[in-house]
């Protein structure tokens, strides 16, 4: 057991030794590369990392160049024309433009003091291949004049004759191809609408080789502009009785005028009326809903606003578009239906009646006449300046025409109307009273409108029969 004890000793100072030796060695040895090796075929968008083995101490920060050679190199040199500079980093990922040449790296080994050993370098032993034919980040754009613009980035080599098609997604057909589009640029047509489309690109490498078709992302559900109204106007004079029409009119490019057309569902109007001489602030006027409106007395003073939206058959709403007239006049005054009323006999009373039209009524002017049938002589009858007048036996076999003349409240005159009535008859219950008295055989008269004396005073009284 002692001499297994001092033989583990010795054994220890041996590798303490050596081990102080080894240190020593490698701190003095120059930084030096035993080994490089890169693969032997390398590709397009495939990172080429190579692999190495380095001696001298801790290693530092080693520098790497790679370059690009029109031609295999058994034994490169910095020195060779031939060689063009790519990067300075230890993994490169060759280029579209690096295909068919050759990759040659460099690695000149430093150590952690930042002293550098002997370059080496190291050629790929075959040409950059191209990579699979890709495309990446492919999607929808919007392109000028409305047209949509599919677009991506294509990987794999020179590009050939890739094939690109266009698709309208359903909810019930799904995918469906849309015949004889083939380009990048998409007009959208009347059937896409409501629908969403979708970009397909498969990509073809100039060597014929084939990639996996890609699809872009859905476009939004695509609709026609919304039925816009550029302009809309008032059309009559803004007077109370008067008619107004609210014109729209649209844009006049011939799109527009076929979204218009096409479609257009449904214009909804609304009339507004503001406050008296303040047109900032506008009132809706219940039940007026069409594009024409009929100035009320009411409406004197007053500005009106018309309210116009349209809406398309997809139910969207455009901004309502609005026009407000000019301040509401009152309208001349008038007589609207002018006639009179009674039973055509001597002894019925009768009234003038009529509609007044032209602001608010003033102080008009009545007159009653006395017209001779199937002549002009026209008589006025004095004193009688009301609306009823009251009939007399004068009357009889006349006829009653009443004369109004309109005046609005400010003093404005309007046109005189006229009303008459048939020839004034005798009333037959008078006339059968007559009859009675007449039969018995005598009676005595007294002369209506006249002064009636005494019993004694006979002037105005005689005997009949």
């Amino acid at each position: 057991m002692a001499c297994g004890a001092e033989h583990l000793v010795g054994f220890a100072r041996v590798c303490r030794l050596l081990y102080k030796d080894d240190r020593k060695d490698k701190g003095d040895s120059e930084p030096q590369g035993t080994s490089l090796v890169i693969p032997r075929s390398c590709w397009e968008d495939v990172e080429v990392e190579p692999s190495y083995s380095y001696f001298g101490g801790m290693e530092g920060g080693s520098e790497w160049t790679w370059f690009l050679s029109q031609e295999y190199l058994d034994n490169p040199s910095e020195e060779s024309s031939d060689l063009h500079m790519l990067a300075t980093r230890r993994i490169y990922k060759p280029t579209v433009d690096d295909i068919g040449g050759f990759l040659v790296v460099k690695w000149t080994p430093v150590r952690s003091d930042a002293k550098k050993g002997k370059p080496i370098l190291k050629c790929c032993e075959e040409p950059v291949h191209p990579g699979l034919p890709t495309v990446t980040d492919l999607k929808i754009i919007q392109a000028e004049g409305g047209m949509l613009k599919g677009v991506g980035i294509y990987r794999g080599g020179l590009e050939g004759e890739s094939r690109r098609s266009w698709y309208r997604k359903t909810a019930h057909w799904g995918m469906v191809i849309i015949e004889g589009q083939t380009s990048c640029e998409y007009e959208v047509q009347h059937q896409d609408y409501g629908y969403q489309v979708v970009f397909g690109y498969i990509p073809v490498r100039i060597d014929g080789v084939e990639g996996e078709e890609r699809l872009s992302e859905p476009t939004d559900v695509l609709f026609p502009d919304i039925p816009k109204i550029e302009k809309l106007i008032i059309a009559g004079t803004s007077m109370e009785g008067e008619l107004l029409t609210a014109l729209e009119s649209t844009s006049g490019t011939e799109m527009e005028h076929r979204i218009w057309e096409r479609y257009k569902k449904d214009i909804k109007y609304q009339w507004y009326r503001s406050d008296v001489g303040k047109p900032e602030t506008f009132t809706p006027i219940s039940s007026q809903w069409s594009c024409t409106y009929k100035v009320r007395l009411e409406d004197i003073d007053c500005f009106l606003q018309c309210e116009c939206t349209v809406s398309d058959v997809f139910d969207r709403i455009a901004d309502p578009v609005r026009a407000v007239s000019d301040k509401i006049v009152a309208g001349i005054p008038r007589i609207e239906n002018l006639h009179v009323e009674g039973k055509g006999f001597h002894t019925s009373r009768y009234q003038v009646k009529g509609e007044y039209f032209g602001g608010r009524e003033g102080a008009s002017t009545i007159q009653w006449f006395r017209r001779t049938p199937m002549k002009e002589d026209v008589s006025p009858i004095p004193g009688h300046t009301g609306r009823e007048y009251e009939a007399i036996p004068d009357d009889v076999g006349y006829t009653l025409m009443a004369e109004y003349t309109p005046v609005r409240e400010d003093g404005v005159v309007g046109e005189v109307a006229t009303a008459s009535t048939d020839p004034i008859a005798v009333d037959p219950e008078v006339a059968k009273d007559v009859k009675t008295i007449l039969d018995t055989g005598a009676a005595k008269f007294e002369v209506p409108g006249d002064e009636v004396g005494s019993e004694e005073d006979s002037s105005n009284s005689w005997p009949v029969g």
